[in-house]
């Protein structure tokens, strides 16, 4: 059983007591604290689908296709920016096809794409992201909606 808890104030703490001591008898119960912004949104996922299926339609490729593309074209440069790690990994790629290994960094670099995850972003990061993709799709002519949270 997989149960979370956002802690704001005393009450909030005195629920996940409360929660623990009913649940004492499934020991050892793992319990892990984070500070801090969280990931991306339910609403930002949702746009962002939504948004990759009416790029798509306009592209005439899949919703899938479509975000794999994005990520690349958009969520690679914030990682980039944003995680010293990943910013090395894509340098090396950059480091072989200055080698003149054009094949085996594209190949990298649709790796890296592929296994970059939206789901890393922070909320922040997740908002530069559809604001990036919203740009791209005036660009190509493509129309989002806007749906009402």
């Amino acid at each position: 059983m997989k149960e979370t808890f956002i802690i704001r104030n005393e009450q909030d703490i005195t629920s996940f007591v409360a929660w623990a001591k009913e649940n004492l008898d499934q020991a050892p119960l793992e319990v892990m604290a984070r500070t801090g912004e969280y990931g991306r949104s339910v609403h930002q996922n949702r746009l962002m689908w939504l948004w990759n299926t009416e790029i798509g339609n306009h592209m005439g490729l899949t919703k899938d296709e479509v975000h794999t593309i994005l990520k690349r074209k958009f969520a690679v440069p914030i990682f980039t920016r944003d995680n010293l790690d990943y910013a090395q990994m894509v340098e090396s790629v950059k480091a072989i096809r200055k080698r003149g290994m054009t094949t085996e960094a594209e190949y990298l670099a649709k790796e890296i794409a592929r296994l970059t995850t939206t789901s890393d972003f922070t909320i922040d990061q997740m908002a530069e992201y559809l604001k990036d993709v919203e740009h791209y799709a005036a660009e190509i002519g493509a129309e989002l909606s806007f749906p009402l949270i």
